[in-house]
């Protein structure tokens, strides 16, 4: 289940397929093939939410909601994709990892595909206008963006990682775990800040005014 504008989308599987809910249209059926992975993300910069979806044996495929088009941009599978605005034109670009092929780019305005790296992560996340990226005990934790290429941050192999404006400063931090050294926050003057020593099993960023 992942959100979509102002509703949500739901893959209920092989038996129903994928859905959209939202309170004025209710439920709509997008697809009754059982998706693989969806992504919501804002392709064309009109405010709204397109969404790019996985299907095994079908491909990769981004669909508009206006026209209900399916339109498909690879026939490879992907293993993790992001939703990144990776020029801040405010339209999503996508950071889409393929087993076999490596880690690559999308821009949807020309159907550009770049391959940005040839090892496939462990996990990634999007920090601000790029991403960091997991890869491994073999490499540790790196950040991307299209602006600066690749950067290393760590090189332990992280455990739990989101990013969240821990200081209030109008820039996202990146905070992870490390096993066997605690919990902790970059930042980009003062390097790694610990904040606690034991692991969290699962974080989320909120906003939180006490």
């Amino acid at each position: 289940m992942v959100r979509y504008s102002d509703g949500v989308v739901c893959d209920f599987g092989a038996a129903y397929g994928l859905w959209s809910y939202n309170t004025s249209a209710g439920w709509v059926l997008l697809n009754t093939v059982d998706p693989d992975k969806v992504v919501a993300a804002d392709l064309d910069g009109d405010g709204k939410h397109e969404l790019v979806v996985s299907f095994t044996g079908y491909g990769l495929y981004t669909y508009e909601p206006e026209g209900k088009i399916w339109d498909r941009i690879n026939t490879v599978i992907p293993d993790m994709m992001l939703a990144v605005d990776m020029d801040g034109d405010l339209n999503d670009e996508l950071v889409i990892s393929f087993t076999g092929y490596g880690l690559y780019t999308y821009e949807p305005e020309g159907e550009i595909w770049q391959q940005i790296n040839t090892v496939i992560p462990d996990m990634m996340i999007r920090q601000g206008n790029g991403i960091a990226v997991d890869f491994g005990a073999a490499y540790g934790l790196w950040v991307w963006s299209q602006a600066e290429g690749w950067r290393p941050r760590n090189p332990a192999d992280p455990g739990q990682m989101t990013v969240v404006d821990i200081n209030n400063d109008g820039v996202e931090e990146l905070v992870v775990s490390f096993g066997g050294y605690g919990l902790y926050y970059f930042d980009e003057t003062k390097d790694w800040q610990r904040i606690n020593t034991v692991l969290p099993e699962d974080m989320k960023p909120i906003k939180f005014d006490p």
